[in-house]
């Protein structure tokens, strides 16, 4: 129930707005539609609005003593006075024992406030076997409800109330084991990481490689860069190679590349000739200088050092022109002039062809006076849509502060 200023409040307010149901609402938060407009009605026949009425009380003020003191002198105790008295209930004896007794009344709220750290070192000491829990409890000033309370709600009511040594004993391996167990799987999910980081950034690897997929030369690389952060065995395991296998491998990395020469001169004269020499005239060119190397070595040693000639290739003739959709119906009938703005839009596509490729621009054009009102331009020919998409929600955006205002 609103009280007399709150319904005057909103009648002043109700007249302010030019009877506007939505904004006083809007502005006050209460009340609804109907008792607005019943108070309206109260405020047009009478002039002003009418007062709380104060429901009489069924009891006299003799009866209200009497059951205070009752009350007060019997322990305190709302279901006593009541049993013993026959009336009233709760809430009314607690209404009259503050209005004749302010402040008297006991509060059953402990006073003393502790943080989750402070909780917990008592709950410490709640566990101990030398520990007497009532003496704890005051010690704290607090009663033995509310530190049985405390235990239920930080460590659960299914913890045991008293800790036995063997009980102590058996929940101190469980809990180990479980770090441990942790443990573990926290230093396999780093390996597991360092592997496809490692796999990325020196193999040059694509994110989620499959790591059994690598060659052993690979895997080799890749163990030798996280020896000093896991064991040899784990990195092995992990990646499934078998312990010669890794050694052989290693072996034969550290050997002295038998073409390094050969190598750098195939380089220069890549280089030299602008990057346009594929492996059968670098080979001639070798074999010019004396160099005796096969295509295959030649194209290998290419392979290896990334050096690929780029060229471009002419478009595979297709003589496929899209599929024949069914006609759209002529709207407009080639009338393109507009009474009004907004009345008409006109769009179309233009394809620009650029060295990185092609670029569809499609403006959006008012009838009324030629203005552009909105364009847009993307890599595919249906970038229309976001411009038309874009439009229509400024649009609905203006329409909606329109009507707020």
């Amino acid at each position: 129930m609103f009280s007399h200023k709150e319904r005057v409040r909103a009648i002043q307010l109700f007249l302010k707005y030019d009877c506007s149901y939505a904004a006083t609402i809007r502005e006050l938060g209460y009340p609804s539609i109907g008792a607005l407009r019943k108070w309206y009605k109260e405020y047009l026949e009478s002039g002003e609005l009418h007062q709380e009425h104060r429901k009489k009380s069924k009891y006299s003020e003799e009866q209200k003593r009497i059951a205070v003191n009752h009350y007060f002198e019997y322990g305190q105790c709302y279901a006593r006075t009541i049993r013993m008295l026959g009336y009233p209930n709760r809430e009314s004896l607690r209404q009259w024992c503050e209005e004749l007794a302010p402040g008297a009344r006991k509060l059953r709220k402990s006073a003393v406030k502790l943080t989750q750290d402070q909780k917990e070192a008592v709950l410490k000491k709640f566990y101990k076997p030398q520990t007497n829990r009532k003496n704890l409890a005051e010690s704290e000033g607090i009663s033995r409800v509310t530190l049985y309370q405390w235990k239920n709600t930080v460590l659960g009511k299914d913890f045991p109330l008293r800790m036995t040594l063997k009980n102590q004993e058996k929940q101190k391996e469980l809990l180990l084991k479980e770090v441990e167990d942790l443990q573990k799987q926290v230093h396999q999910l780093q390996l597991e990481k360092a592997l496809l980081e490692g796999a990325a950034e020196l193999l040059k690897k694509e994110k989620g490689v499959n790591l059994l997929c690598l060659s052993n030369q690979e895997k080799t690389i890749l163990i030798d860069a996280l020896r000093n952060q896991f064991t040899l065995k784990e990195l092995l395991q992990q990646l499934q190679l078998p312990k010669s296998s890794y050694f052989y491998q290693k072996q034969a990395l550290e050997k002295p590349d038998k073409y390094y020469k050969e190598r750098q001169l195939i380089i220069t004269i890549f280089n030299h000739n602008f990057c346009a020499y594929g492996y059968r005239r670098i080979h001639q060119a070798l074999k010019n200088m004396g160099k005796k190397l096969s295509e295959k070595v030649v194209r290998r040693l290419m392979t290896e050092e990334n050096l690929f000639v780029k060229f471009s290739r002419r478009k595979k003739y297709s003589s496929y022109a899209g599929e024949i959709s069914p006609a759209h119906p002529n709207l407009l009938n080639r009338n393109f002039k507009a009474k009004k703005p907004n009345e008409k839009w006109l769009t179309d596509i233009t394809e620009f062809r650029i060295p990185a490729g092609k670029i569809y621009l499609s403006p959006l054009v008012d009838c009324y006076d030629g203005a552009i009102v909105s364009w847009t331009i993307g890599t595919k020919p249906t970038c229309f849509t976001l411009c038309l998409k874009r439009v229509i929600h400024q649009i609905i955006q203006r329409a909606k502060v329109s009507l707020d205002d």
